[in-house]
């Protein structure tokens, strides 16, 4: 695939993923076992109506950038339809993760439903050896613990190499929960056929995420009103933008257990 040489050549040029130094304190069981199920039950909610918006074909169909590009599903609260309409641009960023000895890359989607300057809102996928997304984060300015959402077939290597999830938990690929007590994995996605962008789901008003899901899984919404399109545009076209929501993540080997070679 064209694509794949093109991770090839843009991995040099790309900076690692950071890491934060400190460690969350570990939460209350009672505390955690209530976000968790508040997380889950948020990821399975379905909304009433909702505008489906789309990349606008400004980035060539062929660009890794447009293949995994999200379809982002706007709640509509109320009747007035030019309300909650979503964002107008989408900004992506090709990356890089280390884990281990293994270079994974990585592409970052960040958005804002009102102020243009501030991007508290997005998603981060990191591909595997076939380069198919296997793990979707949330990008979130919401306080609480940091919501990813993993593929079957990660969560099946997971629990070949470590067997049944860690105590506490719900799925083999999540830590201990002393080790990563802030990230919950909300949801274990089907697996695409192909590189596919995820289907976000964004609830009415503020556009917070609620579930990120593959684009083979059925929309969660009763009714679509309408479809519409966002600009697809570099983020390093863009300057003086607040990017602290990519400045406070871990590795992701100290938040998840990935297996070898994955």
């Amino acid at each position: 695939m064209n694509w794949l040489a093109t991770i090839s050549g843009c991995v040099a040029l790309v900076v690692l993923a950071g890491c934060r130094s400190k460690t969350a304190a570990p939460p209350n069981q009672f505390d955690y076992q209530r976000q968790c199920a508040a997380i889950e039950e948020r990821a399975a909610r379905i909304f009433t109506n909702a505008v489906l918006l789309k990349p606008r074909e400004t980035v060539p169909a062929t660009n890794l950038a447009f293949t995994l590009a999200p379809l982002l599903v706007q709640e509509v609260a109320d009747s007035g339809m030019g309300s909650n309409s979503g964002p107008a641009t989408v900004y992506y960023q090709l990356g890089a993760v280390q884990i281990g000895e293994i270079t994974r890359s990585q592409m970052t989607y960040l958005w804002s439903c009102s102020d243009e300057k501030r991007l508290p809102r997005g998603v981060r996928l990191t591909l595997d050896s076939n380069g198919l997304p296997v793990i979707w984060e949330v990008l979130d300015d919401r306080s609480g613990p940091r919501v990813m959402f993993v593929s079957q077939l990660l969560e099946k290597r997971a629990r070949a190499t470590y067997g049944a999830p860690a105590a506490g938990r719900r799925f083999a690929v999540e830590s201990e929960l002393a080790s990563a007590p802030d990230v919950v994995v909300a949801r274990v996605n089907d697996d695409g056929p192909v590189a596919m962008g995820p289907i976000v789901h964004l609830t009415a008003p503020r556009g917070d995420i609620n579930a990120v899901i593959c684009r083979c899984m059925p929309t969660q919404i009763h009714q679509l009103v309408r479809t519409d399109y966002y600009e697809l545009k570099p983020l390093s076209a863009v300057t003086n933008l607040n990017l602290e929501i990519l400045e406070t993540r871990r590795c992701l080997i100290d938040e998840l257990r990935l297996p070898v070679n994955f």
